[in-house]
């Protein structure tokens, strides 16, 4: 009887230092997976980078909180690179993550065509675009990691619908009929 009991105590102890330890390695992939946007050190210019998730992971349950690069958009040329970068991913990894690069830009800002105010992006919603000074659309899954500091200085936000409306204006100019009215930001 005791020994049942000691044998059942010892299966559940294991399987909580299992559930740790696999909480923990999976808390260390959600925390570093993504695309990231960083100064390479060495060119002092943004390059889009993502972490070795697994390695990380990994890492995780030794504290050693080691990180190395699994790409970056300077690869195969540089490959060999101390990857010193990844101290800026370290420091502050949610600031670096593409996603929310662009979710701080368009918060708050208004929409370039209809003026309305962006609130908190999610994933799950339909995707803002931006435009150029040339007027060109474009969705900000198109623009380049590396791209992303200088592309968010030069353009202005589109909402959703905005961006279907003048795509379509764009692509099918002979099924509009055009009604004057007054944009808030372009003309």
């Amino acid at each position: 009887m005791f020994s049942q009991i000691f044998f059942w105590l010892l299966g559940l102890a294991m399987l909580l230092v299992a559930g740790f330890v696999i909480r923990k390695a999976i808390l260390a992939v959600v925390h570093y997976r993504g695309l990231r946007v960083v100064t390479c050190p060495e060119t002092k210019e943004p390059v889009g980078v993502k972490v070795d998730t697994a390695h990380a992971a990994l890492a995780s349950l030794t504290d050693t909180s080691e990180l190395r690069l699994k790409a970056c958009t300077r690869w195969p040329e540089r490959q060999d690179c101390d990857q010193n970068c990844v101290l800026q991913i370290a420091a502050n990894p949610d600031s670096t993550r593409y996603w929310n690069i662009l979710v701080d830009w368009y918060k708050g800002k208004p929409c370039a065509y209809c003026g309305t105010v962006f609130g908190k992006l999610e994933w799950s919603e339909r995707k803002p675009a931006m435009v150029d000074a040339q007027q060109n659309l474009h969705e900000w899954l198109e623009v380049l990691p590396q791209n992303l500091p200088q592309i968010l200085e030069t353009h202005k936000p589109v909402c959703w619908n905005c961006y279907i409306a003048q795509s379509f204006r764009r692509q099918h100019p002979d099924l509009v009929v055009e009604r004057k009215y007054h944009y808030i930001g372009l003309k």
